[in-house]
């Protein structure tokens, strides 16, 4: 018995330091970080820049978006499909400026960066924004409604009715 409270007190010992080491490792991760911002910093003057040459012939709009999801995926196809249409139709006024794989952050850093207008467009679920809002909430209840027939019939009140 003894044998194994020493065996434990030694494995337990042995855990916290191993635990206390990796916490160390936390100032290269900050460096990390700060040359990861600098470098996005970089890329954004860059092409502010870019598009602040364009001013002679109108004014020009650069949109920043985010996908927490890879460039390949079917998010990120449709974001930069839904984008690149949207530069086309303005005649090159809108600058699209892609961020995939969550390189802005999360889905909730990216709301931020939305709300400080960091961002100006990110794939965002219901879920995410009830957060903020909570009328988002209604959009994330499953089964909610038997058919369409049901929801035009209830949102055929004529006054909204509190969520």
């Amino acid at each position: 018995m003894r044998k194994k409270k020493k065996w434990m007190s030694l494995l337990l010992t042995f855990v916290l330091l191993v635990s206390l080491c990796a916490c160390g490792g936390k100032a290269e991760t900050d460096a990390k970080e700060v040359e990861k911002k600098e470098d996005t910093a970089a890329n954004s003057q860059d092409t502010e820049e870019k598009v602040s040459g364009e001013k002679a012939s109108g004014e020009t709009y650069l949109l920043r978006a985010a996908n927490t999801n890879n460039e390949d995926s079917y998010s990120g196809n449709l974001t930069k499909m839904l984008f690149d249409m949207v530069a086309e139709k303005s005649d090159g006024r809108v600058v699209p400026e892609y961020y995939f794989s969550g390189s802005l952050g999360d889905k909730s850093a990216c709301m931020e960066g939305m709300l400080a207008n960091t961002i100006q467009a990110a794939d965002l679920a219901a879920t995410d924004l009830a957060v903020y809002e909570p009328g988002w909430s209604v959009f994330a209840l499953p089964f909610l409604f038997d058919g369409c027939a049901q929801l035009r019939a209830w949102n055929s009140v004529g006054e909204s009715p509190t969520v």
